[in-house]
């Protein structure tokens, strides 16, 4: 969806940011009345949320088209982190669904949210292994299969992964980690014949 060209048609008011690699955004909904929304215009982050002791918990990983609503609570906060150099829009949920906008866009919005949704479960399958080694192989994989291109049998992905953002998403040691990252090959079936996890470019 032409996020851009829908706001301006309909003329509801928004704010583009850019994060370069490695920036990081608090989301904290301040307004009064209704919520504030981000969307993934392009690029690739990850969704932390932030409790009041300091503790987190991984939410997601998304990309182009990826809605983050922002409820209002004064205890939680939620964080992205760009893993690619990402643009985001921020705009007033309210405005989105207002009775001038057409079905098919509010169609289109509808299923922007289906499909972030999609990413929760994603992390949610992910954090439910009990094994360390098994929640990042697991993660790399989800990682390689949504945004790496298939070329003569190796998957490339067009970003550097990034040893924090797989200690941060799996909820475990850097340490553990590189360990796993090190020894750790993954046979495959089909048309990828491996993926060997020693040769992943980690920095």
């Amino acid at each position: 969806m032409n996020w851009i060209f829908f706001l301006r048609k309909y003329k509801i008011p928004y704010q583009v940011y850019k994060l370069n690699q490695g920036d990081s955004i608090l989301l904290n909904n301040k307004i009064k009345k209704g919520n504030n929304i981000t969307i993934i215009l392009t690029g690739v982050v990850g969704l932390t949320k932030i409790f009041c002791n300091g503790e987190f918990l991984p939410i997601a990983i998304l990309s182009k088209n990826n809605i983050i609503h922002e409820s209002k609570t004064e205890k939680i906060y939620y964080e992205i982190i760009a893993i690619k150099a990402t643009y985001i829009i921020k705009v007033r949920e309210n405005n989105l669904y207002k009775q001038k906008i057409r079905n098919r866009y509010r169609t289109t919005i509808t299923r922007c949210y289906y499909k972030t949704f999609q990413k929760y479960e994603e992390t949610i399958n992910i954090l439910s292994q009990t094994s360390k080694r098994n929640r990042i192989l697991l993660f790399v994989l989800f990682i390689f299969l949504r945004f790496g291109i298939i070329k003569q049998h190796n998957i490339i992905i067009p970003f550097k992964l990034n040893r924090q953002y797989i200690s941060i998403m799996t909820t475990t040691k850097i340490e553990t980690v590189n360990k796993i990252i090190k020894k750790k090959e993954i046979a495959e079936k089909g048309k990828l014949n491996f993926i060997n996890i020693k040769k992943l470019k980690l920095v």
